[in-house]
């Protein structure tokens, strides 16, 4: 899929996280904007939005597939596909609309969409495999 300047650089977020480097992966999210998702309905302030980032996908990487990407104005859509190996063995895939407002060369804002009952599974095994670290 050939991307225009605007998609790309909504993507490549995404795409830096598909390349193991979680460090360039944050550069395009402007530290001014916010990320907000489905689950919490409130924005989390993008510097903190990037903490979480290196610590969740520090531990387990997630790839992404961008499936297609919308552009209007300052905002690109991008409907996206995950999957990551769990520890024991379980696989995590999830679905994704992000509508990502572009400022300059940067993404200011990011609203995130996604299957809240894969999420909810996905934190379950972190959650058991947390405990038997702990038991250990």
């Amino acid at each position: 899929m050939s991307l225009s300047h605007a998609k790309e650089i909504a993507w490549s977020h995404w795409r830096c996280l598909n390349d193991g480097d979680i460090e360039a992966s944050l550069e395009p999210l402007n530290d001014a904007g916010t990320w907000w998702n489905i689950s919490r309905r409130t924005p989390t302030p993008m510097r903190d939005f990037k903490d979480t980032i290196r610590g969740a996908l520090g531990v387990i990487p997630i790839r992404f597939t961008l499936h297609s990407a919308i552009e209007e104005d300052d905002r690109v859509l991008l409907e996206l596909e995950s999957h990551a190996s769990l520890p024991g063995g379980a696989t995590y895939n999830n679905v994704y609309c992000f509508v990502c407002t572009l400022w300059g060369d940067s993404v200011l804002h990011v609203r995130e969409y996604f299957d809240n009952k894969t999420l909810d599974v996905l934190l379950a095994a972190l959650a058991e495999e947390r405990a038997k670290l702990g038991s250990a």
